[in-house]
């Protein structure tokens, strides 16, 4: 039987997040802060300094004027994406790796975080709702309770997820639930909140398969987010009744089956591009 207490002491015991990025998720929160404010947290971290310029002068900038200086790197990226790059920067090592348990490959998981962020991006195309930064760190974030299950549970263990799924008729997420007493998005919760990042960062994170549970702004961009980069792969990555969208969802945000599939779309064909500007500042 799966010790839960030990697989929640797991997650709280996670490599933590730079200060820096810490900082950043509260004053992207924080209505009175500005871009400039922004800069100062970057321009403290040398290193996030040097990735943050080297990101916005990657080819992936229409702009053809190098930048010289964190603040106009900050002012071209926008804090949503400096949040998300900041945070990037330390989860991308982890998310690289592969999940056997999971038959994830070698960057796998780090692509479908990336779509996923990008989802977001795009989602003003298909939506008139104006899109919270929080919303695109969580997406980047979104599957980080998958890191700790594969790493912390035995084979004998995801093998009864699969029983569940397969004998039992459960969904991935219902069937790890019923295997573990939790899940792995709820999982990813206690590691956003050891990280100390705000409340819609960890409901996105949490809620991601089940919005309607808090019917929040985050959790709902989130949902679709993830929807967008599964349409987007293709493949095995969509499992059965996956893209039967949440009505609640179509209601809150206005983004219905056909504003999906425009918005996975838009992820396919931006993807090449996005996932560049996030390499250049590995």
């Amino acid at each position: 039987m799966v010790d839960i207490l030990k697989l929640i002491k797991a997650a709280n015991e996670m490599a933590p997040l730079p200060a820096s990025s810490v900082r950043l998720a509260q004053l992207v929160q924080d209505p009175d802060a500005g871009l400039d404010d922004l800069g100062e947290v970057v321009a403290l971290d040398q290193a996030l300094t040097v990735r943050m310029l080297r990101m916005a002068n990657s080819a992936f900038s229409a702009s053809e004027t190098r930048v010289s200086d964190v603040r106009e790197a900050v002012m071209r990226l926008g804090a949503a994406q400096v949040l998300a790059f900041a945070i990037s920067t330390h989860a991308r090592a982890m998310m690289t790796k592969p999940l056997s348990r999971y038959g994830m490959e070698e960057n796998a998981l780090w692509k479908h975080s990336v779509r996923a962020a990008l989802a977001i991006e795009c989602l003003p195309k298909v939506s008139k709702r104006s899109v919270p930064s929080a919303a695109f760190a969580a997406a980047l974030l979104h599957d980080v309770g998958k890191l700790v299950m594969d790493r912390f549970l035995a084979a004998d263990d995801f093998e009864a997820i699969r029983r569940a799924r397969e004998e039992g008729g459960l969904s991935p997420l219902l069937a790890e639930a019923e295997v573990l007493q939790v899940n792995h998005a709820e999982l990813g919760g206690v590691v956003a909140q050891h990280w100390n990042l705000p409340e819609p960062i960890v409901h996105g994170i949490i809620y991601h398969h089940e919005p309607q549970r808090v019917c929040e702004e985050v959790p709902d961009l989130v949902y679709l987010a993830n929807l967008a980069a599964k349409s987007a792969e293709g493949g095995d990555a969509i499992k059965p009744g996956e893209l039967e969208l949440d009505m609640g969802v179509v209601e809150r945000t206005g983004v219905d089956g056909a504003a999906l599939a425009e918005l996975a779309e838009a992820v396919g064909s931006r993807f090449d591009e996005v996932f560049q500007r996030y390499e250049a500042g590995a």
